[in-house]
């Protein structure tokens, strides 16, 4: 198998997982990464919703597109911005409670006004422009349009850096953990998560392949990228039991049936789409077993490192 090497390990690839567009996803035979050949992510039209999705993906993903970029935020309003299951991991360990924190990725900044309360400083970067006009209404003056590997000149200055469902979009994803491990002090925290690819139903969500996701990710090579990009790691997981797995359950019910809220007279009404999808997590008691038994995961994979 010919190919470029792997963005995480240098390894040589094994074999072609798929060929998407003008794409070819590419298996690592070393850490078992999945990516995207060549590296070139989705360009500001496509993270604004005016791409064209069909010509890149096909009619039928183009639909799941166009709500996830184009209309999710004017046809959903609030409710399309909720703080995911990876976030409520976060927040009820809060590492680095009351120093300062940065969000890498922020979007809508849903995040960040939950987080705001337990840090000195809770700011965020965004690179999607409607995103991030949005979040800086919700929190004036904490929310830049940057790269994270263009906060050179704050080197050492936080506490906690996040990145929720960032990484699987980066062009360098090793770089942009070394940027981040650059950015914390000594003894900071770094809290990545990741989409997993061995998630029952991954290969058949098309936001899960170029240019949207560029790599995809296992537990093993998740910690070789912490690794290489000089952090150690303190935890790292992918099974969400108990309350982890319910509102997974109810997060990932609504996001692939996006109507559901207006079917039940959700939408708009904040309250009623909080109990909307708190009902629909009951769905877990139902899962539960299956992957128990299987070891499945259930979305992503969350890991907690500190730098070396």
């Amino acid at each position: 198998m010919t190919g470029a090497p792997c963005p995480v390990c240098g390894g040589q690839p094994y074999s072609l997982v798929r060929a998407v567009g003008a794409y070819r996803v590419l298996a690592c035979g070393d850490c078992g990464l999945h990516y995207a050949e060549p590296m070139k992510g989705g360009d500001e039209a496509w993270y604004g919703g005016t791409a064209d999705y069909e010509a890149a993906l096909g009619s039928e993903a183009a639909a799941t597109m166009r709500h996830v970029y184009a209309d999710r935020l004017e046809t959903e309003g609030e409710e399309a911005i909720w703080l995911g299951p990876n976030h409520l991991a976060f927040l009820a360990r809060l590492p680095g409670r009351g120093g300062r924190l940065l969000d890498v990725g922020c979007g809508e900044g849903t995040f960040l006004v939950a987080a705001n309360p337990h840090y000195a400083e809770a700011r965020g970067i965004e690179l999607d422009p409607r995103a991030a006009e949005h979040a800086e209404r919700r929190l004036p003056g904490a929310v830049r349009r940057l790269r994270v590997e263009e906060l050179d000149d704050e080197a050492g200055s936080y506490d906690v850096v996040t990145l929720f469902e960032v990484l699987e979009h980066l062009e360098d994803p090793l770089g942009a953990l070394v940027a981040c491990r650059l950015l914390l002090r000594a003894g900071g925290t770094l809290v990545v998560s990741v989409p997993h690819r061995l998630r029952p139903g991954a290969d058949a969500d098309p936001s899960d392949w170029p240019p949207n996701h560029l790599t995809r990710w296992t537990a093993g090579s998740l910690a070789r990228a912490l690794e290489a990009s000089g952090f150690a790691i303190d935890r790292l997981h992918s099974a969400k039991r108990s309350r982890y797995g319910y509102w997974e359950a109810g997060w990932l019910l609504t996001s692939r049936f996006p109507r559901l809220l207006d079917r039940l007279g959700a939408r708009g009404d904040v309250r009623r789409g909080r109990l909307v999808r708190r009902a629909s997590g009951l769905l877990w008691i139902a899962l539960w077993p299956f992957y128990a038994v299987t070891g499945k995961p259930t979305y992503g994979l969350y890991a907690e490192a500190r730098p070396r």
